[in-house]
């Protein structure tokens, strides 16, 4: 991926969009962009078409991967769009072709580049809940100790899949399929049926005892 993106023109410094769901090549491509000293600043899928053209006005992003259902959003905006497919089941379509030749394209290895620790990596935006989104720049020295400071509340618990089919599991998402499950009354620690207000336990390998 990496040298499929050098390939292409990204290069340090460049910021790349991720208007993309959770899917099996979300971390390809982000890993990619790093790699060769790229920023990454990841938007929800969902935005309207006003949100993505701040977005990318403000970070100055040059090139765009999305799904299929959000090009016609990023097309007024005059970048390279690689589409995405949900999963390698879709990847030799034809609408997936740029994508496809990224990840087995026969391309020289990239010259990886010297990336700080205080380099920027991703750009992250707020959800504008109480106002207009904001910019929060990470630089690779916030990553490494995000990745030491993992605890059980790390987001393990639930996978969100943020599309239009699975909207209404909001911002939640669905559960991860090895993880486990229940509501219960916080005062008895009974468990309650669906539809129930209580507290959440959660059971799986990464939850800590």
């Amino acid at each position: 991926m990496a040298s499929g993106l050098h390939k292409m023109g990204v290069s340090q410094g460049d910021v790349v969009l991720l208007l993309l769901p959770n899917s099996i090549y979300y971390p390809v491509v982000l890993l990619g962009v790093m790699y060769l000293g790229g920023v990454v600043t990841p938007l929800y899928p969902l935005s309207s078409v006003g949100e993505i053209r701040k977005q990318v006005n403000e970070c100055g992003a040059r090139f765009a991967f999305t799904i299929p259902e959000n090009v016609k959003k990023l097309e007024p905006l005059g970048m390279p769009i690689i589409v995405v497919p949900e999963n390698e089941k879709g990847l030799k379509h034809e609408c997936f072709s740029c994508f496809f030749n990224l990840i087995y394209g026969n391309f020289d290895l990239a010259q990886k580049p010297v990336i700080k620790q205080e380099d920027t990596a991703i750009i992250l935006y707020s959800s504008g809940t109480t106002g207009a989104s904001k910019g929060v720049v990470l630089t690779h020295r916030n990553l490494i100790a995000v990745r030491y400071g993992l605890t059980e509340s790390s987001g393990v618990g639930a996978s969100g899949f943020n599309t239009e089919k699975f909207h209404n599991h909001s911002s939640l998402g669905l559960l991860a399929p090895n993880m486990e499950a229940k509501v219960v009354d916080w005062n008895s620690g009974a468990f309650l049926p669906p539809g129930s207000s209580g507290e959440i336990w959660l059971r799986g390998p990464s939850i800590m005892k």
